[in-house]
């Protein structure tokens, strides 16, 4: 059981269940977890493979190759199949992602569910997918409940963010405040959730600190005030680290032993070659460069370097809501003092925005960019550790 899995999650999951009830039931797991949804998912496994591990794991990269899947319909929706199967070879090949399905934690289940909420988001912009978007939107966000209930008001700030976008949209005046009252009864909806804690408790959610309320929230920043380390403090710093992740396989000690729990630092590291700057660069792109998204159409020059097989519309709405989720989790990772664990479900959306700088750059400068900052990365690190360490 070494190696960076979660013993608690393991032992919890090995009961038998007598009855159709004990399947979803999550005050089974009171005694041991305040948030029941994962132990009860490996409840579930320990069911059908027993004391198994490795099928324990299994269930993580399943939920990894749903996620693919996910992301497939999100590229799909923002700009055909050619950029879903960019989206489908960015998620997979995101390294900082394998850590979650290697090893026995939860986050992968979160990953998954956030994402299927970032989908709902994107339908619910669109013109033909706004009742699809809205169901996604509500029963993703109360399935991640049992979870991490917090999250629930990470997906409601982001769903209020999108509102806002679709009322500052050319859309007919009654569209706009029925768009804006179905959203104000789900956000109401599940704050009357969040603050029930015998609803709470059905969803699996336990303790005084795990509900919606402005008491819990503020008992949740003052512990992470308090626990926070000089490198979470730093403002300036801060969104470098969030970007980046973590930069703990650069230092040589990290080598000398080796083990499970190292592996989370060596699987960041393409994405820091690689994955950040495109990210920077698409990020840009979606704030500063409107061209490509001129009244929904490709410019010439747009059209030229991408090789699309046909011309696809892009709404810069939707890369807004991408790029908005990203901003959101900002927050969150702050708030919690965290940028591995409590940050994932920002990295597929991180990976979207690199896909579409890929997709929308030529070759020549995307070449340039990646080896420029190649160089400029490993340069840095060698004089740090070589000559200020």
């Amino acid at each position: 059981m070494g190696g960076g899995d979660d013993k608690d999650y393991f032992t919890a999951s090995k009961r038998t269940f007598n009855n159709v009830n004990q399947w979803f039931d999550f005050s089974q797991f009171k005694q041991t977890h305040e948030q029941a949804g994962y132990p009860l998912l490996l409840a579930w496994v320990h069911q059908l493979a027993g004391d198994s591990l490795y099928h324990r794991k299994a269930l993580n990269v399943f939920f990894f190759l749903l996620l693919a899947q996910v992301w497939f319909a999100i590229g799909n929706q923002v700009g055909g199949r050619r950029l879903a199967f960019l989206y489908v070879y960015g998620v997979l090949l995101a390294t900082p992602l394998w850590y979650y399905w290697i090893f026995l934690f939860k986050d992968m289940t979160i990953i998954f569910l956030q994402s299927l909420f970032i989908l709902g988001l994107l339908r619910s912009v669109s013109h033909n997918t706004i009742v699809r978007g809205y169901g996604l939107i509500m029963i993703s966000t109360i399935m991640t409940i049992p979870f991490r209930s917090k999250l629930a008001v990470v997906n409601l700030a982001a769903l209020a963010g999108a509102s806002i976008m679709r009322a500052g949209s050319r859309r007919s005046f009654m569209g706009t405040i029925m768009k804006v009252t179905v959203t104000a009864s789900i956000i109401l909806a599940l704050l009357a959730v969040g603050r029930n804690p015998q609803l709470l408790g059905t969803l699996g959610v336990s303790g005084e600190h795990r509900s919606l309320d402005m008491t819990s929230m503020q008992a949740t920043v003052e512990f992470s005030e308090r626990s926070r380390s000089t490198q979470f403090s730093n403002v300036l710093m801060f969104p470098i680290l969030y970007v980046i992740g973590e930069v703990a396989a650069f230092n040589p000690k990290s080598w000398e032993g080796m083990g499970g729990a190292s592996l989370r630092g060596v699987f960041v590291i393409p994405w820091i070659y690689l994955g950040v700057p495109l990210f920077m660069n698409g990020a840009w792109m979606i704030l500063r460069h409107k061209q490509y998204f001129a009244e929904g159409k490709y410019s010439s020059a747009n059209t030229s370097t991408t090789n699309f097989i046909k011309p696809v519309i892009l709404q810069r709405s939707h890369f807004l809501v991408l790029l908005m989720f990203v901003l959101i989790y900002a927050g969150v990772a702050w708030t919690s003092a965290d940028t591995t664990r409590w940050r994932m479900p920002a990295l597929p959306p991180m990976v979207a925005i690199a896909g579409f700088a890929w997709m929308t750059m030529n070759k020549r400068k995307r070449f340039q960019m990646l080896l420029s900052w190649g160089m400029l990365i490993s340069i840095s690190l060698i004089i740090y550790y070589t000559v200020l360490r």
